[in-house]
């Protein structure tokens, strides 16, 4: 009986820490504004196609917004 009760106060406290988890990534807003500074980055899917921002900051806007869309990025325009 002391074995079943631990096993659920583990689970318990699991489903607690992984809703407190997600609560504190929620709280974050992310960023919707950017300067005007043109200095391109490419940014790839991950099916290969790319995407150009004007900005590094444009992508992390893009990617807090839509989280594992852009897998990788590099400096410059996409060719």
């Amino acid at each position: 009986m002391g074995s079943s009760r631990m096993a659920l106060l583990a689970a318990v406290v699991c489903v607690l820490a992984v809703g407190l988890r997600k609560a504190s990534a929620a709280a974050v807003p992310c960023p919707n504004a950017c300067t005007l500074e043109y200095a391109p980055v490419c940014g790839q899917r991950a099916n290969g196609s790319t995407r150009e921002f004007a900005n590094a900051c444009a992508l992390r806007v893009y990617r807090c917004n839509n989280p594992g869309v852009i897998v990788s990025s590099r400096r410059g325009r996409c060719s």
